[in-house]
């Protein structure tokens, strides 16, 4: 079930109720098992994860294990 992984449907009514702006368009996912050393992830795949987010003006993120 997609919803227990992101509800979506529970974003969409915390955004009619007015407790939350908006979901951004595009989402996010990565594998909690990575083959990199902490660096590469330090020093290229998190900068690539927030330039992606702050270019659809996300003001929050939501972790979520899958």
């Amino acid at each position: 079930d997609p919803e227990i992984a992101l509800p979506m449907h529970l974003l969409h009514q915390l955004t009619r109720d007015g407790v939350i702006g908006s979901t951004v368009a595009g989402h996010l996912a990565v594998m909690g098992f990575q083959d990199r050393r902490l660096a590469d992830w330090r020093h290229k795949t998190a900068p690539e994860l927030v330039t992606h987010l702050r270019d659809q003006s996300a003001d929050g993120l939501i972790l979520a294990p899958a």
